[in-house]
């Protein structure tokens, strides 16, 4: 187990030293922080912390803007048991909080919650070093989890920058990746990516396609996109063996943003793509149903 922690942290540390979601697993939780980092496409992502007093579901929350365009997550550290949480609303276990990382975890530690009456998500600590992370000596700590022996794999830490890299296993691939960040004033890697591959593509292509939400889901999920122009619109969802499952539009649309729900209740659990085909362009994005 050792040698395999050990290659992923030679990866983990080639790519943080040289230089996508899980968008929610942010710390610390301090206003005005930034996050550069890498999504699983390989496009570049800012988020920001805006706001710590952000009250709803009965308790303050911090607010993450995590797209340049909208689109927030909010989540709080509960200072009882230590654990980070983000608000899930199709999570219907413990008012909709989840639970993602755990300040101070030491090796050993495990944190779970349940994700339906038959499955439960797992993450257990299982190595802590000293490494150099962003110029940085820091203690690293690498996560194992399980989502109810269904998915798997390994994020890595540290408490003082929040979430490094995170790597889906059976062939999922690289989910996160950090590639600077701007904490409490202090700036760590390279910032100077925050804007500008979206912004890019948007302007080259004439529109855009945003991460679903929420994700995981079960069974209803939304997508969101953004028109630059009148265009027709083609958005598709297909298996990872590339069959069609769901054909959500295919109509001309007016520019601005525009959502449609995906309702997966007649699928299986797995990892599905949803492709948004616009002038000859198409973008495509990942999504985990869990039931």
């Amino acid at each position: 187990m050792k040698t395999v922690i050990t290659i992923y942290i030679s990866i983990l540390i080639c790519f943080v030293t040289n230089e996508k979601t899980f968008a929610q697993n942010f710390a610390p939780l301090n206003l005005g922080n930034i996050w550069v980092w890498e999504d699983e496409w390989g496009t570049i992502r800012k988020s920001t912390l805006v706001d710590t007093n952000y009250y709803f579901n009965n308790r303050y929350y911090s607010k993450i803007e995590y797209n340049i365009f909208g689109g927030y997550i909010y989540a709080f550290l509960n200072n009882t048991d230590s654990l980070f949480y983000y608000y899930d609303a199709s999570y219907i276990y413990n008012n909709g909080d989840v639970p993602y990382y755990r300040l101070n975890c030491v090796l050993g530690d495990t944190f779970s919650f349940q994700l339906n009456p038959f499955a439960v998500f797992t993450k257990e600590v299982v190595e802590v070093y000293q490494a150099p992370v962003f110029d940085t000596t820091l203690a690293v700590k690498i996560i194992h989890w399980s989502a109810g022996g269904l998915v798997e794999g390994i994020e890595v830490w540290t408490d003082e920058l929040g979430m490094l890299y995170k790597e889906t296993g059976e062939g999922g691939g690289v989910e996160f990746r950090l590639r600077g960040c701007v904490i409490n004033g202090r700036v760590y890697g390279d910032t100077s990516l925050t804007v500008g591959v979206e912004d890019e593509y948007f302007i080259t292509h004439n529109f855009k396609l945003y991460q679903n939400y929420p994700n995981p889901f079960n069974p209803i999920t939304t997508i969101e996109y953004e028109l630059k122009e009148y265009s027709l619109v083609n958005l598709k969802v297909y298996d990872l063996l590339g069959n069609e499952t769901a054909v959500l539009v295919n109509s001309n649309k007016e520019p601005g943003y525009h959502n449609v729900n995906f309702n997966a209740s007649n699928l299986p659990s797995g990892v599905y793509v949803y492709t948004l085909q616009i002038n000859g362009f198409t973008d495509s994005k990942k999504m985990l149903l869990l039931k």
